[in-house]
């Protein structure tokens, strides 16, 4: 099963807007360029909301609460003991609230997710939260929570997220919450969720265009190619895909200027043998290049990678839009150090009878993956994806 997430926030320092959990008392400022619209998402007043929501990975307990003292607003609020599956390296407890309403699915003019999180655990903590938007899931996007209320609002760029989704097909919200310290605790990691919704801006921002140098594929250096990359893995690698981000250190930046692509392997989740975790780049940027022209002039596809530790091996997989084209694959090593790596287009080409057509006049995408490993997390610098004559 292949399952993929789009990056949309690339660093530690969320560029694109900002995470905040505000105390109970907070109030929110702004001049009327700042107005916006709420949509309610859920006030978890029913059971029969309850029912249209999704709770994974060893969740826990769920509950309609009608203490009024973890109630925002109505008449209840969802009670939640999140267990998970007691293990640091396992992947937490999500829950998952589908966007129904017609004007819940159009995110165009999305700026925030909010909603009121009484946190029960006795400290502070953190969760996560993404969306699922026309069959990817957003970065997940971290906040610090206090013990007791807060009013959380997490931001997300939607027209980074453009690039790769159609924006009128919002499927969901999802919340992370860290699973139980141990089995002992688990009835004690109580969290209580009220008044969760969107707001809207009044008007839609104007697109990102993707604008290509000559011989570029993507060089990590403009602002737009931090929305170009996309993790995923086939088989069982939730927990242990690759973590992805904007590097600016120019010891790790091929050709010593601009920036590059940091991207963390981390330890893998069991079964270890089995699982492929992968980055790759978005359908948007495929679509922009014309690598049927490039093979045909006889260019070879190039990039380079620094590695921070032992040698480590890689998968590159071609792969065609449709059955008329063999895909292709290769392996290729990193040392530790730099690395410079050249895969000549004319090979991808394995025309055959029943294959007729070139991958490269039929290419849909193609990912760099590897095999999930139970030693501690690997570090590598990506950069200068470019075509080379």
């Amino acid at each position: 099963m292949k399952n993929r997430f789009l990056i949309t926030m690339l660093s530690g320092v969320l560029a694109a807007g900002a995470v905040c959990a505000l105390p109970a008392s907070a109030t929110v400022q702004g001049n009327a360029e700042g107005v916006s619209m709420y949509e309610a998402v859920s006030g978890f007043e029913s059971l029969d909301e309850f029912y249209t929501m999704k709770f994974a990975n060893r969740f826990g307990e769920v509950r309609l609460n009608d203490d009024t003292q973890f109630i925002s607003e109505g008449q209840a609020s969802a009670k939640l003991e999140v267990w998970g599956y007691i293990n640091k390296n396992a992947a937490k407890p999500v829950m998952t609230v589908p966007l129904t309403g017609e004007n819940q699915k159009n995110l165009k003019r999305l700026r925030s997710v909010t909603f009121d999180l009484f946190n029960q655990t006795g400290e502070a903590c953190e969760i996560s939260v993404a969306l699922q938007v026309d069959g990817f899931t957003t970065e997940y996007q971290t906040v610090s929570v206090n013990a007791g209320k807060n009013e959380v609002e997490v931001a997300f760029d939607m027209v980074g997220v453009a690039l790769a989704a159609d924006l009128t097909k919002g499927e969901a919200v999802l919340i992370e919450f860290p699973q139980a310290k141990d089995y002992a605790s688990a009835q004690t990691n109580v969290f209580y969720v009220d008044n969760l919704g969107l707001t809207m801006s009044l008007k839609e921002p104007d697109p990102m265009t993707i604008v290509l140098d000559e011989n570029e594929f993507c060089s990590f250096d403009k602002d737009y190619q931090k929305y170009m990359i996309a993790v995923g893995g086939v088989g069982p690698t939730i927990g242990s895909q690759p973590i992805l981000s904007i590097n600016e250190d120019l010891n790790y930046v091929s050709g010593g200027t601009g920036k590059s692509l940091k991207v963390v392997l981390p330890t893998g989740l069991p079964p270890i043998n089995d699982g492929w975790p992968y980055f790759t780049f978005i359908d948007a940027l495929f679509e922009e290049v014309d690598f049927a022209r490039y093979a045909d002039e006889g260019y070879s596809f190039c990039f380079d990678v620094y590695n921070t530790g032992a040698a480590f091996n890689f998968g590159f997989e071609i792969h065609a839009r449709n059955t008329q084209s063999n895909n292709y694959s290769v392996a290729f090593t990193c040392e530790k150090g730099w690395n410079s790596f050249s895969f000549r287009l004319s090979d991808w080409n394995n025309v055959t009878e029943e294959k007729p057509v070139k991958l490269t006049d039929n290419l849909n995408d193609f990912f760099i993956s590897y095999g999930k490993f139970a030693t501690s997390e690997k570090t590598f610098y990506f950069d200068n994806f470019r075509f080379v004559k």
